[in-house]
């Protein structure tokens, strides 16, 4: 019986990095709101916070035309602006009642 993998709780190299530094603040240079779940983005930047003892920025953007040919890839369909902006909103106040430092 084969099983499928759960998904990983943090970026893994983040996570790995995260606990062996002591200063320097760990994050991706942009997640794209559109290529994730919302409650698995609010779940990564959350647990790479906790490796990382609070050092962690959760970078986040929209997405755009210009990510079309890599969304379409994986068979992703893109939302409109509105959707992308409310769910971008969403998950900024999910990481900020956890504590965790959001750029957009």
């Amino acid at each position: 019986m084969t099983t499928t993998p759960s998904p990983p709780r943090a970026p893994p190299p983040l996570a790995a990095i995260a606990p062996v530094t002591t200063r320097v603040p760990v994050g991706p240079l942009v997640s794209r709101i559109s290529l994730l779940p919302p409650d698995h983005l609010v779940e990564l930047f959350t647990t790479l916070s906790d490796v990382s003892d609070g050092r962690s920025i959760a970078a986040l953007g929209l997405g755009d035309a210009a990510s079309e040919p890599e969304r379409a890839a994986y068979g992703l369909r893109i939302a409109s602006l509105t959707d992308r902006a409310a769910t971008l909103a969403g998950v900024c106040d999910a990481l900020s009642a956890r504590g965790v430092p959001t750029w957009v």
